[in-house]
């Protein structure tokens, strides 16, 4: 893969919850890292050990104490997380959270590819749109497209994160961000998503971050993965050497 500039870079991040107390937590410590455009990256590591808490700084859910944080060389750092969803996309790990329980499925999309209509949009209707949105469904193959006018409420949960996971990359962000998004699923269904996942990155040749607890998701999507350890990037490889990454390798690593 030919690096140009990163889409993303973050030097020096650094997060301290509960300062100056007995509860005090150095969660980020100097996390300084490069994302390069169409890198699909797997974060690993355990419980508390800063990888939600790194995510919410890139999206902008959370303040950093020290730190830059750049999209396309520009600093974003104090930027809010309204503002950086111009960059950023996100998909969360409870499927209610990246959809609108009452409206349908196409006002949903509608909402996704047009942030820039009002509360009054409801009852738009677009026959070129609607036809678009019907095709990108159908192409998730879940048969999503036959409840196109549904309440996305009705829908199963591998259902609703698809349609998450499309709404989150209709207007193709410059990163997207995976937050656990398949963890609420059951088993075949969580696979599901996750082919679909690795799909639509290669197609729409997106830059993603992925958060993940499954270390065979890890090792098996993805051309970059990263451990975080202790508020800190303890691994990170790529191309042959992710490849010869074994399971138990990483196990171990969890283990020191």
């Amino acid at each position: 893969m030919i690096k140009n500039n990163p889409v993303l870079e973050l030097k020096g991040l650094q997060k301290i919850f509960f300062p100056g107390t007995v509860n005090q937590r150095h969660i980020l410590k100097n996390i300084d890292l490069k994302v390069y455009p169409g890198e699909f990256i797997s974060i690993i590591g355990n419980n508390g050990a800063g990888k939600s808490t790194l995510i919410n700084a890139i999206a902008g859910a959370l303040k950093v104490d020290k730190g830059e944080i750049e999209i396309l060389g520009q600093t974003i750092t104090k930027t809010n997380i309204r503002k950086r969803a111009n960059w950023i996309a996100r998909v969360f790990q409870d499927p209610k959270l990246g959809t609108a329980d009452q409206l349908s499925v196409y006002e949903n999309m509608v909402l996704a590819d047009d942030k820039q209509l009002s509360d009054y949009f409801k009852g738009y209707d677009n026959t070129k749109k609607r036809t678009q949105f019907a095709s990108r469904l159908a192409a998730l193959d879940m048969g999503i497209e036959a409840h196109i006018d549904t309440p996305v409420k009705y829908l199963s949960g591998g259902q609703r994160q698809a349609l998450s996971l499309l709404m989150a990359i209709i207007r193709k962000p410059q990163l997207l961000l995976l937050d656990e998004h398949t963890a609420a699923l059951d088993p075949k269904t969580s696979q599901t998503v996750m082919e679909l996942t690795a799909q639509l990155i290669e197609q729409e040749r997106l830059t993603a971050l992925m958060i993940t607890h499954d270390i065979d998701d890890a090792l098996a999507y993805g051309n970059r993965l990263i451990m975080v350890q202790d508020g800190q990037i303890k691994l990170d490889v790529q191309g042959a050497e992710k490849a010869h990454l074994l399971k138990a390798d990483l196990i171990k690593m969890f283990a020191i």
